[in-house]
């Protein structure tokens, strides 16, 4: 079977890190990098908040300054673009893009508005291409086995859920300008609220309690979610006030079990704190939800694990929060 073929456009640290992962996938090969600053496309490597992003051989793939020299290149021999760029870039870039015929994975989150949101979706109904925003906890195997005892329930009802993810200040400037990055709100919390949407549906109601940082926007936040059927206490909480180097986990509690993660590793334990069996698959989600978005495009078909309309809803429920945020931390009705 023939591979899909791939440029990424945007080599900062997601783009190493998204590169580095094509190795590990079945359905799309790297053939191609764009980006403006030609220092990037000379290094093989990069650190990101995840570690080193993992090498990459420049050698084999075709390199590029700016997007519009890549599409009048590439239009016809490349069927997808993986799009690391700045958040405040990602509808521009990705509506040509989808309407210069190729199809789009962009990194998250979606879109700095829900306006830029619907442009995307707008091209992509207009253009005919698949567009994907790359959720990546949608694709991890951990998250997922959270998921599958969320649903079925192997532990009884879900009691409390606990989402958390913390880090220092970025040093990238557009980060640091919540005009481009949405702050830490949209950026870093948006991954725990994107699974909780995936898993739960849309809220009844939600309330942020929240700081601003050093971007200006909402830079340290605590937000407490009502969803339907369900009587779990759900919180999530996330930002870049601290300087300490990234963390992240949850804490699942169910009738007979509570299920741990984080950065020193993963338990299940029963009531009385006596661990339980568990077994997660390995996988790494970066390269599962490449090769997944490739299949999709491959066969011709909507990636219904992470379709555009659900994760621009994710969207339209962070800009509930950063409205409750604004006033106080009141709580906020979602239609």
């Amino acid at each position: 079977m023939e591979k899909i073929t791939c440029a990424i456009v945007g080599f900062g640290g997601m783009g190493h890190h998204h590169a580095s992962r094509y190795a590990l996938c079945k359905n799309v090969r790297l053939v191609a990098l764009c980006d403006i600053d030609p220092a990037r496309l000379a290094t093989a490597e990069s650190e990101t908040n995840l570690g080193a992003s993992g090498s990459v051989d420049l050698k084999s793939v075709r390199l590029y300054s700016d997007y519009a020299s890549l599409a009048r290149a590439e239009r016809g021999r490349i069927d997808m673009l993986d799009l690391c760029l700045p958040t405040h870039l990602h509808a521009r870039i990705a509506a040509r893009a989808l309407r210069d015929g190729f199809h789009v994975l962009g990194e998250k989150p979606m879109a700095r508005t829900l306006r830029d949101c619907e442009r995307m979706l707008d091209a992509a109904r207009d253009s005919g291409r698949i567009l994907m925003t790359a959720q990546c906890l949608r694709f991890s195997p951990l998250y997922a086995e959270l998921a599958r005892m969320i649903r079925e329930r192997p532990y009884g009802e879900l009691l409390r859920l606990e989402m958390r993810r913390f880090g220092g200040t970025p040093t990238k400037e557009w980060y640091r300008d919540h005009r481009k990055s949405g702050g830490a709100l949209l950026d870093l919390q948006l991954h725990d609220l994107d699974f909780a949407l995936s898993v739960f549906g849309t809220p009844t109601s939600l309330r942020t309690e929240a700081l601003r940082g050093e971007s200006g926007g909402w830079d340290e936040s605590l937000t407490r979610l009502r969803f339907p059927g369900t009587r779990a206490l759900v919180t999530i909480q996330g930002g870049w006030l601290r300087p300490v180097p990234f963390q992240w986990g949850f804490t699942a509690v169910f009738e007979r079990a509570c299920l741990q993660a984080g950065g020193s590793g993963t338990t299940l334990v029963d009531p009385n704190g006596h661990p339980l069996p568990l077994s997660i698959p390995d996988g790494d989600m970066y390269a599962t939800e490449i090769d997944y978005f490739a299949d999709c495009v491959r066969r011709g078909i909507r990636p219904e694990r992470c379709l555009p309309e659900s994760t621009r809803e994710s969207i339209r429920i962070v800009m509930a929060e950063m409205r409750s945020a604004a006033h106080g931390g009141t709580w906020i009705g979602i239609r």
